[in-house]
């Protein structure tokens, strides 16, 4: 159910054939190519250095992690039971989260992205989007008051001045 490989040199990497595997760990490798097409039960991937990433068949995830890889765009829509998200250091344009409403922590940092609306994310405890290029930012979805007022919720996206509560509709 779990398979760990991490500091290796190994550029490709077929898992496929593990369908019960459930989390895959696969942090500071080589990889090029990761095959994960009928891993149906995966909950947890996290990953690195990879251009692309093919996760259509892999509706299952709860936690998704690919940091510092050149990622420049993924599409979680059909990922509903997704709760974690951690895609910093991407080449990301573009990120759609409004299907995924279970979401709770969002790490999307350090890429390109100039629109974010978390508005059906009403779970959203901790939210990470410093060093993008935000020019539209919108946090109402009822709730996230919660990251500005509550111990252990984290806000910060740093690059821009937001005027809190008014650029946020938030009241």
């Amino acid at each position: 159910e779990f398979f760990r490989c991490s500091m290796t040199s190994i550029d490709t990497l077929d898992v496929s054939h593990l369908l019960n595997l459930k989390s895959l760990h696969t942090f500071s490798t080589h990889l090029t190519y990761l095959n994960i097409n009928n891993n149906q039960q995966l909950q947890y991937l996290s990953f690195s250095n990879l251009d692309t990433i093919d996760i259509s068949n892999n509706l299952s995830l709860k936690q998704l992690y690919f940091y510092g890889s050149q990622i420049e765009e993924i599409d979680i829509s059909q990922h509903t039971q997704l709760q974690a998200l951690r895609i910093a250091r991407n080449k990301l344009k573009k990120l759609d989260v409004s299907n995924n409403q279970l979401l709770d922590y969002l790490d999307c940092s350090n890429n390109l992205i100039d629109s974010l609306d978390i508005t059906h994310n009403p779970l959203l405890e901790s939210l990470l989007c410093e060093s993008n290029s935000l020019v539209y930012l919108d946090l109402r979805n009822g709730n996230n008051h919660n990251m500005f007022s509550q111990p252990g919720y984290t806000w910060y996206c740093g690059n821009k001045a937001w005027t809190y509560p008014k650029s946020f509709g938030i009241s």
